[in-house]
């Protein structure tokens, strides 16, 4: 699997703490470190947790913690407290939608926030044709910008 795959895994799967060992090879191109990066990337507030054999190495290059205070249980928790938070930001976004008072980095944001939120079941679907509506309109927005531009010079 590539990174991209285990993200869609985690998603379609409504995992809410990863257990990752830190050497994947030969089955993964990449270190465990290197997937926690991209999980958090791409989903924040994932809770992840480094498992190794290798206690002296991991300890020296500080990959995992000397003593892990949290559990896997408490862990779970903060991402649910943190996932209450990207609803409440999507919601917002969401407003801002209904309302075409959107621009186009918050509409990003928002298609993102609404894979994530949907995939674990936190939100409904939405008429596609919202979405749509509101790309159109961003577009016809800069096109007319652009037409302007190029007309002043």
């Amino acid at each position: 699997m590539s990174k991209v795959q285990l993200v869609n895994w985690v998603l379609d799967n409504q995992i809410e703490a990863v257990m990752i060992d830190y050497k994947l090879n030969p089955k993964f191109e990449f270190v465990g470190t290197e997937l926690i990066a991209y999980l958090n990337d791409k989903l924040p507030g994932l809770q992840c947790v480094v498992l190794t054999s290798y206690k002296s190495n991991s300890l020296e290059e500080k990959l995992v913690p000397k003593v892990l205070t949290y559990t896997l249980k408490e862990y779970c928790q903060i991402f649910r407290n943190r996932m209450h938070l990207l609803i409440n930001q999507y919601e917002n976004l969401y407003n801002k939608i209904k309302a075409k008072n959107i621009n186009a980095e918050e509409n990003e944001e928002f298609l993102d926030l609404y894979k994530i939120l949907r995939a674990y079941g936190e939100v409904d679907d939405i008429p596609i044709e919202m979405l749509n509506d509101n790309v159109n309109d961003k577009l016809d927005s800069l096109l007319d910008k652009l037409d302007k531009v190029l007309k002043n010079e």
